[in-house]
C-alpha cells in the first residue's frame, strides 16, 4: 500500500494521521494490514480521558504519511523542548 505522497508503506513504520473526530495530526505507528485499510496505534494525549491512553485506527493508507526515523526523531525533540 501507499500513503498519501507515494510512498511505500510496510508494517512498523511511523506515520503521520488525523485524530479520529478530531482535527489535529498524530504520530502513529503501523501494526498490522487489512486487505484494504492500515490499522495504526497511537498514544491519545488530547481528550478527556486517561493521559496517554493506547488506541488503534483503521485508516485507508492514503490518509497516512510515511515519516522516517530522523523526522520522527526531530518532531519528538521539538515537542520534548516545548514542554520544558
Amino acid at each position: 500500500m501507499i500513503d498519501f505522497v507515494g510512498n511505500e508503506l510496510s508494517l512498523g513504520n511511523s506515520v503521520v494521521l488525523m485524530a479520529p473526530q478530531y482535527r489535529m495530526f498524530v504520530v502513529g505507528k503501523i501494526i498490522a494490514f487489512t486487505p484494504k485499510n492500515v490499522r495504526v496505534a497511537f498514544i491519545n494525549t488530547w481528550n478527556f480521558g486517561p493521559s496517554g491512553r493506547y488506541s488503534e485506527v483503521l485508516q485507508d493508507s492514503t490518509q497516512l504519511v510515511r515519516i522516517d526515523s530522523g523526522e520522527l526523531s526531530t518532531r519528538l525533540n521539538i515537542e520534548k523542548e516545548r514542554t520544558q
